[in-house]
């Protein structure tokens, strides 16, 4: 594995655990519905359980996967997409992350 791919697998770990860690302490007063999908009209459509809220973080973990599995396969010897892509992967967990953590404690 490489020094990056390493780089952001321990990023993504330590925001997971983040994320994981507020869950825990928010859990006790939570209500058991969250707003969720906000490009929705307003009303029941943005409503979800509480539990639709790691899809964040799962969907971060497909834009990483597909991120690195198209610099191995597609561009390995171009160092600018290589980047781009690196960094467009952080950017990904750093807001997904921040959207989590809004979201949980702006709701509880």
């Amino acid at each position: 594995m490489r020094k990056q791919e390493f780089l952001l697998i321990q990023i993504y770990v330590a925001a997971l655990l983040v994320m994981i860690g507020a869950y825990v302490f928010k859990l006790g007063t939570m209500p058991p519905e969250l707003p969720l999908f906000y490009s929705l009209i307003e009303g029941e459509d943005t409503i979800t359980p509480s539990y639709y809220i790691f899809l964040l973080p799962i969907i971060s973990l497909i834009i990483i996967v597909v991120n690195i599995f198209v610099y191995r396969r597609i561009f390995t010897h171009d160092l600018f997409v290589r980047k781009l892509l690196y960094y467009s992967s952080v950017g990904a967990i750093v807001i997904s992350t921040f959207v989590f953590l809004k979201i949980l404690f702006l709701v509880s």
